[in-house]
């Protein structure tokens, strides 16, 4: 198992597991950008990403999550 902290903060959040076929993204609160710049130095990307976890909506959680969710396709779990 792989575990990557992208960024934990007030401008941004995001984490990063693979276990083995599945690459989940917990929370996008940073760029889609600076996201794929981290991904990069564990030899993955946005368009590896097969589960996003958003757990909740503030803007520190979610601000790269439309820019993410137009371009890839992945499962996809939040609060309504």
């Amino acid at each position: 198992m792989l575990f990557l902290n992208i960024g934990s903060g007030s401008k941004g959040n995001a984490s990063f597991i693979n276990t083995g076929e599945t690459n989940l993204l917990i929370d996008a609160g940073l760029s889609v950008k600076r996201i794929n710049k981290a991904l990069k130095k564990v030899k993955k990307e946005v368009g590896n990403i097969t589960d996003l976890i958003i757990t909740h909506e503030h803007s520190d959680h979610v601000n790269g999550f439309l820019t993410l969710f137009k371009n890839n396709n992945f499962n996809l779990y939040m609060t309504k």
